[in-house]
């Protein structure tokens, strides 16, 4: 009878275990996150590890309050890239992007400049994942030779 119980307890600490890393897996229902544009990063052109040119901003990511989705834009006026832009942006475009169930997504925002029409011309791409209070992951820049990939991570 002794041996039942031993077992019983061990299956139950497990689950408990598990149950726990589940819940840090996945983000706060409803919280900003709000990180500092890297500094540096890959650029496209002849992948060198370069200097990030944002005159200020950040790239804020807000979850919604069910805690399935994720909303990306970035602050400021000046567009996040690796070469340096003196362009005003325009509006960003972005929608909600699904979070799945470790935490982890991948969000788009396009960016045109005030004086241009047609198609974006800057796309970025944030691939990360929630951890609790922590999120951490990739911003790509698809902007020709302006582009890059960068790191980042924050807290809520």
């Amino acid at each position: 009878m002794q041996k039942r119980t031993r077992r019983t307890l061990v299956i139950a600490i497990a689950v408990a275990l598990v149950g726990a890393a589940s819940a840090l897996a996945g983000p706060l229902k409803g919280a900003t996150y709000s990180v500092s544009l890297p500094t540096s990063g890959t650029a496209v052109y002849k992948h060198l590890h370069l200097r990030t040119y944002a005159n200020t901003g950040k790239l804020i990511l807000t979850v919604s309050h069910n805690g399935r989705s994720v909303t990306a834009k970035f602050s400021g006026d000046k567009p996040f890239l690796f070469c340096r832009e003196e362009d005003t942006l325009g509006p960003q475009t972005t929608k909600p992007a699904t979070i799945s169930s470790s935490g982890s997504f991948t969000a788009t925002v396009d960016q045109k400049f005030l004086v241009q029409s047609g198609e974006p011309a800057i796309t970025q791409q944030i691939k990360g994942r929630f951890s609790g209070h922590r999120v951490s992951g990739t911003i790509t820049t698809q902007a020709g030779e302006c582009g890059g990939v960068s790191s980042f991570s924050a807290s809520a």
